[in-house]
């Protein structure tokens, strides 16, 4: 109501761009974290956002060298965010050329079983 005993209150300039701009940066900084999971070498567990509340299999990865079970600073690097670079790393580390695999677990609910399954390959150079 306008009139004597009721003043008009003015509206303030920008209010329902103030009430976009929270919103719109959280959707923001949601967007970069999932875009860097999915396109830079980082993982969920590494610098990849909110996907480390979604995989339990970050600590339980597997990592071989021909074969032979790698564990070492840089498996443990390689298995959580495997790249080409990393792969190299750990040749040099221990010592072994050879392809590198990270394998990952996974829980079959059909069967109750616990299989492991190639997540990343690394040929030998």
């Amino acid at each position: 109501m306008t009139g004597p005993g009721h003043p008009v209150t003015p509206r303030r300039r920008g209010g329902e761009t103030a009430a976009w701009l929270a919103p719109a940066l959280l959707l923001v900084v949601a967007l970069t974290q999932w875009l860097a999971a999915e396109v830079v070498p980082v993982s969920p567990w590494i610098g990849g956002g909110f996907g480390m509340f979604a995989t339990v299999d970050g600590e339980d990865r597997v990592v071989t060298v021909d074969g032979i079970v790698a564990s070492s600073a840089s498996s443990r690097n390689h298995a959580v965010a495997p790249t080409a670079r990393s792969a190299t790393a750990l040749r040099q580390e221990i010592g072994r050329p050879g392809e590198v695999i990270v394998w990952a677990p996974r829980y079959e609910v059909d069967s109750g079983r616990l299989t492991f399954e190639p997540i990343g390959v690394h040929p030998q150079p």
